[in-house]
């Protein structure tokens, strides 16, 4: 999230355990517990704005014989637009707002609705939550699942939405301390793909 931002962890849990019950699906954890393990995951998140991050992406497929193989920057606007450039073994853009996608392959400029894209509309919903510190939009959109150990931490978001979790089985994100290092978008089918995350150039 944005340096600086703190949440008021007390507000944070009861209206959390009022969302749900159960709270975070965290093995033996009450639900108090499991929501304040995701409530410290996500404070502690700090994305820069406007600054490329290199990653390195893994794509599967039935078509496939291997995993297809991807590098390139993605980039979180203030405004809240998300883009991410492809430099191999293609070059492609996507900038994704939250009504929009825009992709930009060959010269070409395809534009279209994020409801049509259940696979995007999941990854810019779970990564705009956290960037924001927004905890509510999480539990609002996904069943949460969360782990720590030291330093490193986990989130299993799965989609809420019906139509939704037909194409997104889940996302699963993970880090260390501050920085997000892998984003992986599991498919019902099996197939998945991967982010992983350079930090930041200073």
């Amino acid at each position: 999230m944005i340096s600086g931002r703190r949440t008021d962890l007390a507000l944070l849990l009861t209206a959390l355990l009022l969302l749900s019950a159960a709270g975070a699906d965290t093995p033996d954890a009450t639900p108090e517990q499991a929501a304040a393990i995701v409530g410290s995951i996500v404070d502690r998140i700090e994305t820069p704005r406007d600054t490329p991050i290199p990653f390195v992406e893994q794509r599967t497929s039935r078509l496939l014989t291997e995993p297809l193989t991807l590098d390139g920057e993605i980039w979180f606007a203030a405004d809240g637009t998300l883009s991410k450039r492809i430099g191999a073994p293609f070059d492609e853009q996507v900038t994704i707002s939250a009504r929009r996608v825009e992709m930009r392959r060959n010269g070409k400029v395809r534009r279209l609705s994020i409801e049509r894209r259940p696979d995007i509309k999941a990854f810019y919903a779970g990564m705009q939550a956290l960037l924001a510190g927004d905890v509510m939009a999480l539990y609002s959109a996904f069943d949460v699942a969360a782990a720590t150990d030291a330093d490193d931490w986990r989130l299993e978001l799965t989609p809420k939405d019906g139509q939704l979790n037909r194409f997104v089985a889940r996302l699963v994100i993970s880090g260390t301390g501050s920085r997000v290092r892998i984003v992986r978008t599991e498919q019902p089918g099996g197939d998945w793909q991967e982010m992983s995350f350079a930090p930041a150039a200073d």
